[in-house]
């Protein structure tokens, strides 16, 4: 853990749990089965061939974060500026979800890009409804 924290700064001490999270802990804190039907491909972060894809479409922030590649570490860190306009570009291109490991217990999380439905307002004064964004990326992993 020291080395990492050199490596990456004060702030990656968080990217280490406080606690295991076993297989029965997730068995355990379970909300809810589901079957999921995506709006677009699901893209695996794992796959080498995909993140290479990505590293050459974002070659410009790569390097003005010092990366001379994008690994799995800076994917699952808290430190989002890359990982956001990452997620970001897949969902413009029309991504349903994005499989990546989590930083806790390396095991797969899915982070899924949906159109958000528009909600119904009722209006209380004579001033315009305030717009939001028609769609929006989500995470079900936590701790990701």
């Amino acid at each position: 853990m020291r080395r990492h924290v050199e490596r990456y700064g004060p702030e990656a001490a968080e990217d280490f749990p406080e606690e295991s999270v076993t297989a029965q802990w997730r068995t355990q804190h379970l909300l809810v089965p589901a079957v999921l039907t995506l709006d677009g491909p699901l893209i695996d972060l794992t796959d080498v061939p995909t993140r290479q894809e990505i590293e050459h479409r974002h070659v410009d922030l790569l390097l003005e974060h010092d990366l001379q590649h994008l690994d799995l570490h800076e994917i699952t860190t808290s430190r989002r500026a890359i990982t956001q306009t990452i997620a970001a570009d897949l969902f413009d291109r029309g991504a349903g979800a994005v499989r990546f490991p989590s930083r806790l217990d390396g095991n797969a999380c899915v982070a899924l890009l949906r159109a958000a439905a528009p909600r119904a307002r009722q209006e209380t004064s004579s001033r315009s409804p305030t717009r939001r964004p028609n769609r929006s990326p989500t995470s079900p992993c936590r701790g990701a």
